[in-house]
Formats: structure tokens, sequence, C-alpha cells
């Protein structure tokens, strides 16, 4: 079961080993996900972060879409993707990349056991992994879509998440730095280059991410904020002004 968004007020005490590690699956917008300790347990809220890049796929579907997922973990969100685009006939190029070389293996397992190598080809379509810091790595190439779930928790309220979070998954993807915007700030610093006039970037946030963080970035983007079905603040989308 997936749970709901990080509570960051909540802490409990005792063994509270979250289940999905104890299973090492995941159910993820209609897909089980192999996942262990390396990589984040995907959120309900991140489902919806899905659902706004199929919006943004069905709209610009008339070519072989380029698309970045940055900060992949398990891969549930670069599989989800591909899974979709190959029912609906569209091909793409879609790069995964992370930090994480472990993380990495968890999402290349995940993408060999939901996508096969048949279906993208039949889909003139291709899923690769790259490590790399944001998009350092990355070549040279526009993109229709860059979407990024990054640890965006501040640094601060690490100690107070709820147990389960706070000692069983993986600080490398929680800690966003001192306001949680640290590794947001640098992606959306790199992104103009790696995206296409019409692209956009889709983004999960913080609650505490409002329009004055992105304040800096609005002479270039332009910042849409949306809520979640909980009705807390949780992403952004950006297109250039």
């Amino acid at each position: 079961m997936l749970k709901a968004g990080i509570d960051p007020d909540s802490i409990t005490d005792g063994d509270e080993t979250p289940v999905e590690y104890l299973t090492g699956k995941v159910d993820f917008a209609g897909l089980s996900f192999n996942l262990n300790p390396s990589v984040l347990i995907p959120r309900i809220e991140t489902e919806e972060l899905v659902a706004m890049a199929k919006n943004e796929i069905r709209s610009a579907r008339n070519k072989t879409l380029e698309i970045a997922d940055i900060g992949t973990g398990s891969g549930a969100i670069a599989v989800s993707l591909s899974k979709f685009m190959i029912d609906e006939n569209i091909p793409f190029h879609l790069i995964a990349a992370d930090v994480s070389p472990e993380a990495l293996m968890v999402a290349k397992q995940n993408c060999q056991r939901l996508v096969s190598q048949t279906e993208l080809e039949n889909n003139h379509s291709t899923l690769e992994f790259i490590l790399s810091n944001l998009l350092s790595q990355f070549p040279r190439q526009k993109f229709d879509l860059i979407v990024a779930n990054l640890p965006y928790i501040p640094s601060k309220r690490i100690g107070f998440l709820d147990q389960s979070v706070r000692d069983f998954e993986p600080h490398l993807a929680l800690d966003g730095g001192l306001d949680g915007f640290r590794l947001i700030q640098k992606l959306l610093e790199q992104a103009p280059e790696f995206l296409h006039a019409t692209g956009c970037v889709l983004l999960e946030i913080d609650f505490t991410h409002d329009e004055t963080v992105f304040k800096a970035f609005q002479p270039q983007w332009q910042v849409e904020l949306v809520r979640d079905s909980f009705y807390r603040q949780r992403f952004a989308k950006l297109t250039f002004n």
C-alpha cells in the first residue's frame, strides 16, 4: 500500500519498519515495483505527478517525445510513463537518471520486469538509465518534458519525520538542504539548456515552496503551483515565458 504524503510533524516510537521494505514490493500507478532501502517508497502524491505528466504527453503526442526523469529512484515515474506511452502508441525517448548507483540498479530491474524490449521496439521507443547528478551527465539535447521528484524536505525537519521515514528511508532521497529547495534550484538553473521552447518542467515540491522561492526564476519561467488531492501545495509546472 502506498503511503500518503510525508507528515512533517509526526513522530512515532517503536519498530516502524515500512511494510514495503519487508515485502520488497510497492504498488504504484497500477504497477507492482520491487524496491529496497536504497530507494524512497513512492507516495500516492507522486501518482498525481505522473498524471500531470500524462496530460502534457497527450498534448504533444504528434512526434517522438524526448523526456527526462530526474531522481528516478525505483524508476516508478519513468516506467509508469513508458507503459502509458506504449499503451497509447506514442513513440518516445526517455532518459531516467539518479545520483545513486544502488537506486539505478533497482530502477533498471523494474524496467526489465515491466517494460519488454519488444514493446519498446514495436513502439519505436527507448528507455535508458544513466548515473547523473541532475542533468550534469546528460547528452546535449532538448527535451519536451523534464519531470523530477527530487529531495525536497528541509534539513531541519528530517529529525521530526515519522520514524518509518526518518530511520528507514534513504536521507539522500529526502534531504533537500536548508530550505528543501537546493536541488530544485540547481535543476532549474540547468534546465534551460535542455528544454525545448514549448517544453515544460514538472516538479514535486515541499508545501513550504510557495511563489516566493520561485521568484528568482520568474523572469525566465512561468510558474504554476498545484495542490495535491490532500489540498497541500505539492507540485510546480514551469514553462518558458
